[in-house]
């Protein structure tokens, strides 16, 4: 894992990006056919998904034919590569074809499965946010930094939840037990962006259940090169399976004290 090899892959990785934002924008507030997934109303995908995810793929075979894809949409395509893209090309579909501009493109870059750099762009308002191992990240070119808030009542708080689950109970008891003790817990429909919050020191955590790889692992690296942390609830590595504690690092003992006995 050679760093210009990273570095090569992220600039492609932000091109592919800032190409697919395009059609996003080109298409926003004009699509309001969508198609639902296993029955689950919140879990859908439109055109624009599709035509968002073949433009990403485009743009990276053209550079590194080699390389593994896989996209929320599309499945994984070449298996053999050591480097993998993991692809969410419209995070935030239900606010996207509501007309809320809360959404992005979200890209994670892996090296043998760890993930060595991610790229979250916003088309609506122009932010691309990316960042690299042990190098930093970034909001167009300028360095994020994680909030230095040390206690949950004043934090802002994500949650970013499943649109199926059998632990009701347990999710909604956090839910309502984190609104109580902080500023507030929000909704706001799209993982990465929420990742782009954290890591930019406008909110001091996220928490969620059942996530997706292409949901979270490129806001993962970019948080953790902002100074953020990333765990399961029980204080271990995350490893994109149930619960998912992140924060500015500050609060993250609190936010797991506060959460851990929850049933």
């Amino acid at each position: 894992m050679k760093k210009d090899e990273i570095n090569k892959r992220l600039q492609v990785g932000i091109e592919a990006a800032r190409s697919a934002g395009k059609i996003l924008e080109l298409y926003a507030n004009k699509i309001k056919n969508l198609e639902i997934k296993k029955n689950i109303p919140r879990d859908v995908y439109s055109k624009v998904d599709l035509m968002s995810e073949n433009e990403i793929f485009l743009t990276v075979r053209k550079k590194f034919r080699n390389d593994s894809l896989y996209g929320e949409e599309s499945g994984q395509i070449n298996k053999k590569g050591n480097y993998k893209w993991i692809i969410d090309p419209l995070d935030g579909t239900v606010n996207y074809t509501h007309g809320i501009p809360i959404y992005s493109i979200s890209i994670a870059i892996f090296y043998k499965n760890k993930c060595v750099a991610g790229i979250i762009y916003n088309p609506n308002s122009d932010e691309m946010f990316y960042g690299s191992i042990n190098n930093g990240s970034y909001c167009n070119g300028i360095k994020l930094k994680v909030s230095n808030e040390t206690k949950l009542k004043n934090s802002l708080v994500v949650a970013a939840l499943p649109s199926k689950t059998k632990d009701k109970k347990k999710i909604y008891n956090i839910f309502a037990i984190l609104n109580e003790n902080s500023r507030g817990v929000l909704r706001i429909g799209s993982a990465a962006i929420a990742y782009t919050y954290l890591a930019a020191g406008k909110i001091e955590a996220i928490w969620g259940f059942d996530n997706k790889i292409w949901d979270v692992a490129a806001g993962i690296l970019i948080l953790s090169e902002a100074g953020g942390k990333t765990t399961t609830h029980d204080y271990k590595k995350y490893n994109y399976k149930s619960f998912l504690f992140s924060s500015n690092k500050k609060i993250h003992q609190e936010l797991l004290k506060i959460t851990k006995w929850i049933n």
